[in-house]
């Protein structure tokens, strides 16, 4: 892979928690907003979600 590629993948339940911290960080949160609310989606992604599919890339 080119370093100027884009990797894009579906979240995964091991992901959560990496992403959860990452949505913590002072300089994420200034941006993203409560965290809480995106972890809320994550959860229930497999419920009301479900037509929404979740993808993040770090």
């Amino acid at each position: 892979m080119d370093s100027g590629d884009l990797n894009i993948r579906k979240m995964k339940n091991v992901g959560i928690s990496l992403f959860e911290e990452w949505l913590n960080k002072e300089h994420i949160r200034k941006w993203f907003g409560d965290p809480s609310e995106w972890l809320n989606e994550i959860y229930n992604r497999e419920g009301q979600y479900l037509d929404k599919p979740l993808y993040y890339r770090i």
